[in-house]
């Protein structure tokens, strides 16, 4: 398979591109640090991390509270009656 071919100006404008994102905070924090070596592996990992980053990760901007708290749902099967005596 023929690899394609960049020209230096191609290249350049890529690397200003990502220059300027980078200066701007822009930056994937999964993306940074990890390696994958399969696109399995890629789409596991990064569930498992969009995941966490929206339901676990408390976010300053919300008073360091998770955006999308995961919720539990208990069907009234479930529940056990419990009797209050006072």
């Amino acid at each position: 398979m023929p690899r394609k071919q960049f020209s230096s100006e191609q290249i350049i404008t890529k690397l200003r591109e990502a220059e300027v994102l980078l200066s701007q905070g822009m930056r994937d924090e999964l993306l940074d640090r990890e390696i994958f070596y399969s696109l399995k592996e890629a789409q596991i990992l990064i569930e498992m991390w969009r995941k966490h980053y929206n339901m676990v990760r408390p976010h300053s901007s919300l008073g360091y509270k998770p955006p999308a708290p995961a919720t539990v749902v208990v069907q009234p099967s479930q529940i056990q009656q419990v009797s209050l005596t006072l």
